[in-house]
């Protein structure tokens, strides 16, 4: 049925249609209206504004939904009259008289214009709506009533206007407090979820009441009404417009609501968003913004500063009266503490004010009633007079018993039913004082609290199980053992578990008797308690029948406690014994348990504390801090004064009653000072010295190596030297016996670096302090030296290496940085050169550095003189120059760095010394003449530093070599260097140089160079000719052409050698060997033609030619001869030995064969061109023509119409005979047994290499030959002599050039022959035997293979009168022949028959 509208429908609605007629007239006056409906429109605020409105008219439920995108509210509250319609229409002034209502300004049913422009609302006898245009003038709509209730219906346009408002439903379905505060609402429906508002008993106290919102139960307390003050009402009728009503405003109360995990809102009615750090929600008529959002300001607002101090009154009598209901349990009574905040202050904002208003207000009221405190006996007493305890403490101890043990300064005990934070804010109230959880744990530790042991015994087990909870906190963590927890038998209190002792924690280091010694003063843990707790073990197992969960839990922590508590058993013996010792040594005369508890202490390896005394040798007993000494050092009683030791040193009776089966555990316990607390020699005292006068303290400042300081604090000049020394009196001790034998510091400076430690340390430095008025204070000085260093480190108190007593500064002891100078510096003896003492010995003043690099460097040029060094110190000694590099100024890595440019200091891989311009780390191109580092050394730094080039360039070569000054001697390194570029690519040289080398070893300048020359070793020319003649030896191939490239010709072609002197040239008749090898070379086959060939320019015509002239070639013999080179008919050089010489048809030999045979084949093979004819040559020489025959028939390609007969046989036994009696003859030597060497050998009247003749050289001979104690050296030198050497008191020297140096031991040869240009010609070995009756000789010499060029010698002495020698190549073809038999079981030698 359609609806009239009622009879006061029409003029509401045209007042308010004139009122807007007006507005829209007056765009000023309607713009506060305007701006005033837009701080309220709040989707936030929609529902809480509705349900109010609900709750006016009555109504007991309410139902909230959106469907399809539209708002709907529904109550069953009254419908309108003429009064609530015309409320409605209106904006600003609600006619609501009830404070508890949103009507302040009657505007809060306009929020809904929040969520749409037009809201409908329809009831059983109205259907109208409002447009947000003219949002208070009501249009009427066409159709139905409602069935009863008031619909509200709002269509949805901003989906995010319709987010906020289901956020906001959310908030009311999770927190529904504010229906609390309607009047008749009980049931709310939001979104078709149920809450449900049910009126439970009566509170704790009076206006109050338990009340159920769903499933969550809370307490609301009303307080009575009262009226506003009149500041109060002024302020309120202002904020509603209301200043022109004359009626005073009703009464109000106020309201708190507690409830388990709420948050605390400001209500005014509905929630604000205000939330003031308290335990309880508030409910008040505060005066809020339009928004509802925040209350006024209570700096503005009397009227909520009120209301604020209200609630604080309702909160604390409230509690007050709580705890006071004795007719609650005091369980219920407990529960009134939740009102209890936390105590704030103010930061500014509006919650932090609305709190401290509440709390202050709270506070005032608990300090005038002064009894705030329930206690566990169910009284109240007055704030501070009780203390919270842990549950477990009371309940193991009951209340009296704990209040008296832990807490007697208390009267009462807090009830155990309040909740620990409760209890924690009544303590910050000042109510209580608490001691729950490890707070308790850390005052017993603290106070040191000794509780008594409770009975019955098994209440222990709250208590343990209450610190096991705790075992991983302060001070349970780490000094759980010395909590006084621990249940000892015939004990009534509890001790700490670091001094008992169980039967299952006894230490298997002591003896039986030596427990039973500790056991009469020890105490054991209660039997009774082990078996209690140790029924952990069946509640593991499930043997837990009778044993309710509760106790269960019980023994297992405490089982867990006391292994915890065990774990530190090597702690309890610790303090058993030390427990024990205090007992001793709290008697005048500890006597025989005195010294047993040392022995115990010793092998329980333990530290003896403060209390622990010794027994000295005048028979007293004394404690630690005496300086009391061990009788380790065997000189003890010579190194101190005779009462001095009476007075410090130990009893013997410490060391003679010790069981010998632990001597050595009371030495090795009683040397360690950190645990005995006994020296085993005096460390020095600390003294006082009063010095006067500035210009003394500075003296004594710059005396200790301090620097004064530049300003005094004070004008005072006293000033006291804080030194360390010893006694006067063992100074003098030690004077007086250093006079009688000064060795005696040894004795002091041994034992002073070997007992030195860590206690040491504070002894070291001596400080200067002023004196003002009444103290003294410290002054900048630097690091003084102490005394005792002083006097010691002056002193011969230490062993070089070579046990010779030094003062420290002269010494040195081992390093990284030192062991390269070992042999250089002076070092300490072995005994003390250990890094365990080198802390000591720095400050004695050894040193542990060198003293700058400059030694290091020295001790690597000494090296470098070396032409073998050892690889791992030469390693050494550069890591020490590397490290040194690091610590020094750039200044002196400089002058370091030009010490390696200026000397050769870096060994190379082919075992010689460079520069460091000079070498290089890798050669991947392998360019001639370069230098590479060791392998041994590529990985250091310190190339790095040094600026070595990594990698040389054959530019980088070839730039050196034209940076060489012309006319510069070359030494044999460059010359070598040198050599090696040339032969890389000699025309690059050549064209790009001014100069070349020359035979005299200059960079000769091209423009002198006449000829060149390529033999190598080149004759023995004058230097004139040198200089003139270039070094073609590094051609190697295409000489010719490089002649005809550089214009030089070559010196060969126009250079002979002619005999300019000789001696007894005797024919050798039977040289049969020359004839036969002659007849064979003249048939060699050229391999190209059938018949020898025609061409004059046949390397074969020229060696068939040279054949037929050996072949009648006369051999002759000499003693002597020497030959000197000539060009152009000029002598070019000097005369030389010469021991082959093939002039014209005769061949000159010096000497017997075994003297010339090496020589002899370089010269004949030299001759020829064909390779079968020069190596017929090397194989047939003084071979027996046979021999050579069949050589030839098996060897060489022969002509066959022109073979040679072979030699008639008794010819060639002859000839055999006649060979091997040459060979078999000896370069004999004859020694004389009587005379010095040097005056029995021939040529021991030899002028020396300088022209003048030595004196000296036998005397020098004598003192430096071959280390051998018979006639070996004496042997060997006569040979030398013999062959023209001459001995420089190192080596052997001949006038040519050559040289014979010794070999390093260990060789198997004894002597080295080198040529002029540094390459070994020859070897020597030495023995004792002759050819005829035989010799021993080591395999590695008979089996040594032979190198071109170089010979092997054996030097055998006969009977001691004299020596021969032989090559070795000879014996070795006389052995292939049958001559010379070797026996190879033994390596012995002997001539056949």
């Amino acid at each position: 049925m359609t609806l009239k509208p009622p009879s006061f429908f029409f003029p509401i609605r045209d007042e308010a249609r004139e009122t807007w007629d007006d507005l829209e007239a007056k765009p000023k006056l309607a713009g506060p209206w305007h701006q005033l409906f837009m701080q309220v429109k709040s989707p936030q605020h929609v529902l809480s504004e509705l349900l109010q409105n609900a709750d006016d008219a009555g109504a007991t439920w309410a139902d909230v939904s959106i469907v399809d995108n539209t708002f709907l509210f529904v109550h069953n509250g009254e419908d309108f009259n003429a009064q609530t319609f015309s409320s409605l229409c209106s904006f600003g002034y609600s006619n609501k008289r009830t404070l508890h209502t949103i009507g302040f300004r009657g505007i809060g049913f306009k929020s809904v214009f929040s969520l749409g422009p037009e809201v409908q609302i329809i009831t059983p006898t109205m259907n109208f709506a409002f447009h947000e245009g003219r949002f208070t003038e009501p249009v009427w709509k066409e159709g139905c009533g409602s069935g009863g209730e008031t619909i509200i219906k709002v269509r949805i346009k901003d989906p995010a206007k319709q987010n906020a408002l289901e956020n906001d439903l959310k908030r009311w379905q999770q927190s529904s407090i504010s229906l609390l505060f309607f009047n008749h609402i009980k049931r709310l429906s939001i979104q078709n979820e149920q809450i449900l508002r049910e009126d439970l008993e009566e509170g704790p106290i009076s206006c109050s009441r338990w009340i159920r919102l769903n499933d969550r139960q809370v307490l609301l307390v009303s307080s009575h009404h009262e009226q506003f003050p009149p500041e109060c009402i002024e302020e309120i009728k202002k904020e509603r417009g209301m200043e022109h009503i004359k009626d005073d405003l009703p009464p109000c109360s106020v309201q708190i609501v507690l409830g388990p995990g709420s948050q605390s809102f400001l209500y005014t009615v509905l929630p604000t968003e205000v939330r003031p750090p308290i335990p309880f929600s508030c409910n008040a008529p505060f005066i809020t913004d339009p928004a509802r959002i925040k209350i006024k300001d209570l700096s503005s607002s009397p009227t909520n500063t009120w209301l604020l101090k209200r609630i604080g009154q309702l909160a604390a009598n409230t509690l007050i009266e709580w705890i006071g209901n004795t007719s609650l349990e005091l369980i219920d009574r407990a529960g009134a503490y939740a009102m209890l905040p936390e105590q704030i202050s103010s930061d500014g904002s509006i919650e932090k004010e609305c709190g401290v208003q509440i709390i202050n207000t709270m506070k005032k009221i608990f300090e005038d009633k002064e009894t705030c405190v329930l206690c566990n006996d169910g009284t109240i007493t007055s704030n501070g007079s009780a203390i919270a305890l842990p549950c477990a403490v009371l309940d193991t101890w009951g209340d009296t018993v704990a209040l008296g043990t832990f807490a007697p300064e208390k009267t009462n005990i807090v009830a155990r039913m309040i909740d620990a934070e409760s209890k924690r804010r009544m303590e910050s109230w000042g109510f209580i004082e608490s001691r729950l959880g490890n707070v308790f744990v850390t005052n017993v530790w603290q106070k040191s609290t000794q509780p008594p042991c409770p009975q019955p015994i098994e209440n222990l087990l709250y208590f343990w199980s209450f610190l096991s909870a705790h075992s991983n906190d302060y001070p349970m963590r780490y000094y759980a053992a010395d909590l006084p927890i621990m249940p000892v038998a015939k004990k009534q209190r509890l001790l700490p578990a670091s001094i008992v002792v169980s039967a299952g924690n006894i230490d298997t280091r002591l003896a039986e008797e030596e427990w039973s010694f500790l056991m009469q003063s020890a105490d054991i843990i209660d039997p009774q308690w082990l078996k209690i707790i140790s029924q952990a073990s069946m509640i593991k197992d499930g043997q837990n029948e009778g044993v309710e969960e509760a106790e269960q839990k019980r023994i297992l922590d405490s089982a867990r406690l006391y292994g915890i508590l065990t774990l530190k058993s090597r702690e309890g013996l610790d303090h058993v014994i030390h427990n024990v010792a205090s007992n001793i040594f709290a008697r005048e005369n500890p006597g025989p348990d005195g010294i047993t508890i040392a022995h115990i202490t010793a092998k329980g390896s333990l530290r003896v504390d403060n209390e622990f005394r010794y027994l000295c040798r005048d028979g007293i007993w004394r404690e630690t801090d005496k300086m009391l000494i061990a009788p380790e050092i065997p000189s003890l009683d010579d190194l101190f004064p005779a009462q001095w030791i009476l007075e410090h040193v130990i009893s013997d009776e410490y060391y003679n009653k010790c069981p010998n089966q632990d001597i050595s555990t009371w030495r090795s316990w009683v040397r360690n000072h950190g645990k005995s607390r006994v020296y085993c020699f005096p460390i020095p005292q600390e003294i006082e010295v009063p010095i006067d006068g500035i210009g003394n303290v500075e003296q004594e400042i710059m005396l200790r190596g301090g620097i004064p300081p530049d300003r005094y604090l004070y004008s005072g000049e006293k000033f006291f030297l804080y030194d360390f020394d010893w006694d006067a009196a063992i100074w003098d001790h030690w004077n007086s016996h250093a006079n009688l034998n000064p060795e005696f510091w040894l004795e002091v400076g041994r034992w002073i670096v070997f007992w030195y430690n860590e206690k040491w340390n504070k002894c070291s430095t001596a400080e200067v302090m002023q004196l003002a008025r009444t103290l003294a204070h410290s002054m900048e000085h630097g690091a003084l030296c102490s005394g005792w260093i002083m006097k010691i480190s002056g002193l011969r108190c230490l062993l070089d290496t070579y046990g010779s007593p030094a003062v420290p500064a002269e010494l040195m002891y081992t390093t990284p940085d030192t062991a390269p100078l070992n042999s250089v510096e002076r070092f300490i003896h072995k005994d003390l050169d250990k890094q365990e003492y080198a802390e000591v010995l720095d400050l004695l003043g050894v040193r542990g550095e060198p003293k700058g690099i400059g030694p290091l460097l020295d001790r690597l040029q000494a090296i470098s003189r070396a032409e073998k060094p050892p690889i791992t110190d030469l390693g050494k000694l550069y890591e020490c120059i590397e490290r040194a590099l690091v610590r020094m100024s750039p200044e002196e890595a400089i002058e370091a760095r030009d010490r390696f440019i200026q000397f050769r200091l870096i060994y190379t891989e082919d075992g010689t010394w460079e520069y460091s311009h000079h070498v290089y780390l890798d050669n991947p191109e392998q360019i001639p003449g370069v230098n590479n580092i060791h392998h041994e050394f590529l990985n250091l730094k310190l190339w790095e530093r040094l600026n070595v080039t990594p990698r040389p360039t054959y530019e980088m070569v070839l730039d050196w070599v034209l940076e060489i000054p012309v006319g510069h001697k070359l030494s044999e390194e460059e010359k070598k260097r040198v050599r090696g570029i040339i032969r890389r690519d000699p025309q690059a040289v050549w064209s790009r140089s001014d100069a070349w080398l020359d035979l005299s070893g200059r960079w000769q300048d091209k423009k002198s160079l006449r000829w060149g020359m390529a033999r190598n070793p080149a004759p023995a020319l004058f230097d004139s000719f040198r200089q003139k003649t270039a070094d073609f030896s590094m051609v190697q191939s295409d000489l010719a052409a490089f002649h005809e490239y550089t214009g030089l010709s070559p010196l060969e072609e126009i250079m002979e050698e002619r005999m300019i002197d000789v001696e007894n040239d005797t024919a050798i008749p039977d040289a049969q060997w020359l004839v036969v090898l002659g007849s064979v070379l003249m048939c060699l086959k050229d391999p190209g033609t059938r018949s020898a060939p025609q061409e004059n320019t046949s390397p074969y015509i020229h060696d068939r030619a040279l054949a037929a002239r050996m072949k009648v070639c006369v051999l002759k013999q000499v003693k002597r001869m020497k030959v000197a080179p000539y060009i152009n008919s000029e002598r070019a050089g000097s005369e030389r030995d010469c021991s082959v010489l093939w002039l014209d048809d005769v061949l000159y030999v010096k000497g017997y064969p075994a003297q010339h045979i090496h020589e002899l084949k370089k010269t004949l093979v030299s001759c020829f061109n064909v390779p079968s004819a020069r190596a017929a040559i090397e194989d047939c020489i003084y071979r027996e023509p046979s021999w050579i025959h069949d050589y030839a028939l098996h060897n060489l390609d022969l002509m066959e119409d022109e073979l040679p007969d072979e030699p008639d046989e008794k010819v060639s036994e002859s000839v055999q005979q006649t060979g091997a009696e040459q060979v078999l003859q000896e370069d004999e030597v004859k020694l004389s047994p009587a005379d010095g060497p040097a005056e029995a050998y021939p040529g021991s009247d030899d002028v020396s290499h300088d022209g003048h003749h030595d004196d000296h050289e036998a005397e020098k001979e004598k003192k430096s030959s071959h280390p051998r104690k018979d006639h070996l050296g004496d042997a060997f030198r006569a040979i030398m002599h013999d062959k023209g050497y001459f001995f420089d008191g190192k080596r052997y020297v001949h006038s040519n050039g050559n040289l014979v140096i010794e070999t390093e031991q260990g060789s198997s040869f004894d002597w080295n022959e080198f040529d002029d240009n540094g390459q070994i010609i020859s070897l020597y070995w030495v023995g004792r035997g002759s050819m005829r009756e035989g010799f021993d000789i080591p395999s590695e010499v008979w089996n040594y293979q032979i190198q071109d060029n170089m010979e092997i010698y054996l030097l055998l002495v006969e009977k001691e009168v004299k020596v021969q020698r032989y090559p070795l190549s000879v014996l070795k073809h006389m052995a292939e022949d049958g001559q010379v038999e070797v026996f190879p079981y033994a390596l012995k030698v002997r001539m056949v028959g």
